[in-house]
């Protein structure tokens, strides 16, 4: 196994926001939608971008999370393989920076912890 030429720095948390909502009913079980965005801050200049992944969910919580790293990558890949690595590498690499502190956050809730489950960043719904 060969290291990757495509590597980032240390993520950090950017933004950390929680809020339970008091008002909701707790169910047997519960629904909770994702939703994700990806900044892509690229210097055309330079073989170097910052990632930014976001997180939020609501119903009977609320989390709005954003992690960032600096991505860099050597002269060995095109265009087209520097833009997937950014828009679908990178995100779910650091959405698993994400899920270890939304489950410690839910697991302090009166609510089951809640786990964020894997992602295909391939694929638009």
């Amino acid at each position: 196994m060969k290291q990757s030429n495509f590597r980032f720095s240390n993520p950090f948390i950017s933004k950390i926001e929680y809020q339970m909502n008091h008002e909701f009913e707790h169910q047997d079980e519960l629904t909770i939608s994702n939703s994700f965005n990806v900044n892509i801050a690229r210097d055309p200049d330079e073989n170097i971008a910052i990632g930014k992944k976001e997180e939020l969910k609501k119903l009977p919580f609320y989390i709005d999370v954003i992690i960032t790293a600096m991505f860099n990558w050597d002269d060995v890949y095109d265009d087209t393989t520097v833009q997937s690595l950014l828009s679908i590498n990178a995100p779910a690499l650091l959405l698993g920076y994400a899920r270890p502190l939304v489950a410690t956050i839910t697991n302090m809730s009166p609510f089951p912890t809640y786990n964020l489950p894997f992602y295909n960043f391939t694929e638009e719904e």
